[in-house]
């Protein structure tokens, strides 16, 4: 009797320290979170961006709010964005880098860069950040996924990098159109014929025999400039189209909307910088916060389309300013969908970087 009490104990506390073991369930903080604890310091970081003039300013004032108390709970780190108008951008971004407000406190700087003239005035100060060795690390490494290969390499200087592009739809295809019911039908060209012309040149027999059958070659073969989804409605219409290009993205393109960060000289502060530029392309809550402003004040969303309020919560930015945007939720009134995000998905993975 008593070994079999024994061996009923034994199996009861092995029972217990299986529970014991169990991982305890909680819910997932990404890398790039800062450990939720009362021991990390809380940081502030400035961010210039340009805003749309037809917005509220109590709009604005209420969205900078939310953002700065959002950022500060979730990264420990308070997001100051800096509301400017496109025509005192680039002035009030030099100023605070030329002559920053001197304060006891080290405050970070996140600039927006919104074409490439920028970019270079920028970087003529040298106080920009090189932010290559981020992109190395496993805590910011999914950019390198998240962001297309092209523009990444687009925006590079030499071996350096010192701004993160914004990824959006980028480029165009060229597409060389043959109308296949003269081509095919009526001069009895093999598809495989007409599929292997990759230039506007390559058909020159084809236009050749056009013209001596009376049809006119600048009719039934032209180049056409368009997107993904141009091919699918040429070929609707009765056309053989061939890709003659595919988007070709430069730095003009890159630096049409990317983040810098000025060098603050304090490490942490640095990585906290990076740490809201990579939420603003992964962390849909605060991408949405920025582009749209406060759910049901600013926005609501109706049947998954977010629906913008005008007077007084009006608030409007553009889009491409303010981060990834494919993390950013359907609107329809800035023309940002789910099929026209479809498209630029498809030319993102053709795009190639156009060198130079």
């Amino acid at each position: 009797m008593k070994k079999i009490l024994s061996l009923i104990l034994c199996l009861v506390m092995a029972v217990f320290a299986l529970v014991s073991c169990a991982p305890e369930v909680v819910d997932p903080i990404p890398e790039h979170y800062p450990p939720l604890d009362d021991e990390v310091q809380d940081v502030k970081v400035n961010m210039y961006i340009i805003y749309g003039e037809d917005s509220n300013p109590n709009a604005i004032e209420t969205v900078g709010r939310q953002i700065a108390a959002d950022t500060l709970k979730k990264y420990h780190t308070e997001l100051n964005v800096k509301y400017v108008t496109a025509a005192q951008y680039e002035a009030t971004v030099m100023n605070s880098i030329i002559n920053p407000d001197v304060t006891d406190e080290v405050e970070g700087n996140i600039v927006l860069i919104h074409n490439a003239a920028f970019m270079d005035k920028l970087e003529d100060t040298e106080k920009l950040l090189n932010l290559a060795d981020y992109l190395k690390d496993g805590r910011y490494g999914a950019l390198n996924v998240t962001i297309p290969q092209s523009l990444l390499l687009a925006s590079k200087s030499g071996d350096a990098l010192y701004a993160i592009p914004n990824n959006r739809v980028l480029g165009e295809y060229t597409y060389l159109v043959i109308n296949e019911a003269v081509a095919r039908d009526q001069l009895k060209y093999s598809p495989s014929i007409l599929s292997s012309y990759k230039t506007y040149a390559d058909t020159e027999e084809l236009r050749l025999a056009m013209d001596a059958e009376g049809f006119d070659p600048n009719k039934y073969v032209t180049t056409v400039t368009g997107t993904y989804a141009t091919k699918a409605e040429l070929e609707a219409n009765g056309n053989i189209c061939n890709i003659i290009s595919v988007p070709q993205i430069t730095a003009a393109d890159a630096f049409q909307s990317a983040f810098a960060i000025v060098d603050s000289g304090d490490e942490v502060v640095n990585d906290r910088a990076m740490e809201i530029i990579y939420a603003l392309n992964n962390d849909s809550d605060l991408r949405d916060l920025l582009q749209y402003g406060v759910k049901n004040t600013n926005y609501t969303v109706v049947d998954g389309n977010v629906v913008l309020e005008d007077d007084i919560d009006k608030y409007r930015m553009n889009y491409i300013y303010t981060g990834n945007a494919f993390v950013l939720s359907y609107c329809e009134a800035i023309g940002w969908t789910e099929e026209y995000a479809a498209i630029g998905r498809h030319q993102n993975i053709d795009s190639v970087y156009a060198g130079g």
